[in-house]
């Protein structure tokens, strides 16, 4: 009876479900990437300093900044695997296409959630919660007195946000007032941003801080794989062709994973050595020629043209990210329909390829998203 009233509750208190976003990162994160940021002395400093103690950790777009911060989680889970231990873990996801979901209630909200979680039984000051709701949600100031007040049953809690500079900029104001007086308290709160908003940096003024770039063995190790992947197929790729691949595209990659994903697929794409030598060799270090490059090649193609961008255009202007299914129908109707036909249904790989690789479609949550938050930046601009 408690455990189901305690799912009850602690259902009630957040819709949101970023562990079903760690686990999509997770499983587009190549093993062995990332290692380099476990070992850097300014994570260890955080890691071993009693609370507070707090790490800002800014990077470029496209450096890989989920990607770590999945490592991160993974790393203080592995740490500390005990459930019901002494020691407590939330996270938080920041993105883009969810800014409008992701307001200071829901993701405070969430946080308590996974504390509590963290606990065998339903904290009073919880339960006190839902008897007394009164709306869909408790406000903000009592969400944070409860995690104050729940943080006590531990010996240490460790919360950490990727992508704080992609919430809105009107609700970031509000969660970084809130996140200030964490920043005081008994937590260990790790955040990554992209350098410049000036706001997430005078929150963390007094913070450690720490530059997160791709390094180029993180970036070797994923062509790698990625070539390895390949000849598992029955491609062939000869060794000093592979070596051609993998020193240009480190090399012009600059430190950004991203970059080194499309130089890769674009290489990959060529049918023969000799074109995929001169791929290689051709390679740029400018994400927007890189996103130019693909949007021209959509533009060329008269036969998918008007399709691949009745994608793009949707994506784009939903205020949420959608569902696949939402999109197939979407893109599916023409002038005179009077029903939903399925014989218009795209499938997901065809859809991915009409985009040229710009959009992903996440296995967990069935939501289709651009592969990066600069590709709607790039498409709307």
């Amino acid at each position: 009876f408690l455990d189901k009233r305690r799912l009850e509750v602690l259902s009630w208190l957040s819709p949101v479900d970023f562990r079903g976003k760690h686990n999509e990162v997770k499983r587009h994160r190549y093993e062995d990437t990332g290692n380099w940021f476990l070992k850097s002395s300014e994570f260890l400093d955080w890691l071993g300093k009693p609370a507070p103690a707090n790490l800002l950790c800014k990077g470029t777009p496209g450096v890989g900044k989920t990607f770590i911060t999945s490592k991160i989680v993974d790393h203080l889970e592995s740490l500390f695997p005990d459930v019901h231990g002494d020691v407590a873990i939330a996270y938080v996801y920041c993105e883009f296409k969810q800014r409008v979901t992701q307001t200071p209630e829901l993701i405070f909200a969430s946080i308590l959630q996974q504390l509590a979680y963290r606990q065998p039984n339903l904290d009073p000051e919880i339960d006190v919660l839902y008897k007394d709701r009164n709306s869909p949600r408790p406000p903000v100031e009592m969400l944070i007195s409860a995690i104050l007040s729940i943080s006590r049953n531990f010996n240490a809690v460790y919360i950490v946000f990727d992508a704080l500079d992609e919430c809105d900029k009107n609700q970031r104001k509000d969660i970084l007032t809130y996140l200030q007086g964490f920043l005081r308290a008994p937590f260990k709160i790790l955040a990554t941003s992209r350098p410049h908003p000036l706001d997430i940096t005078a929150a963390f003024k007094g913070a450690a801080k720490v530059t997160i770039r791709a390094h180029d063995d993180d970036i070797e190790c994923y062509v790698r794989q990625r070539i390895k992947q390949e000849l598992s197929t029955g491609i062939t790729i000869k060794r000093e062709l592979t070596e051609i691949i993998v020193r240009q595209i480190t090399s012009k990659a600059e430190g950004i994973f991203l970059l080194a994903k499309f130089h890769i697929e674009y290489i990959l794409s060529k049918l023969t050595a000799r074109d995929k030598r001169k791929a290689a060799i051709s390679l740029t270090s400018d994400l927007t020629v890189v996103y130019g490059a693909i949007m021209a090649t959509i533009e060329e193609n008269q036969e998918s043209r008007e399709l691949s961008l009745k994608i793009l255009k949707w994506i784009s202007a939903a205020t949420r990210p959608l569902q696949f299914q939402e999109l197939q129908i979407a893109i599916s109707i023409e002038d005179g329909d009077a029903e939903i036909d399925e014989e218009g249904f795209l499938d997901a790989k065809t859809m991915v390829d009409l985009c040229g690789g710009l959009i992903a479609i996440e296995q967990e949550t069935g939501a289709v998203r651009f592969v990066h938050h600069t590709v709607q930046e790039y498409v709307l601009s």
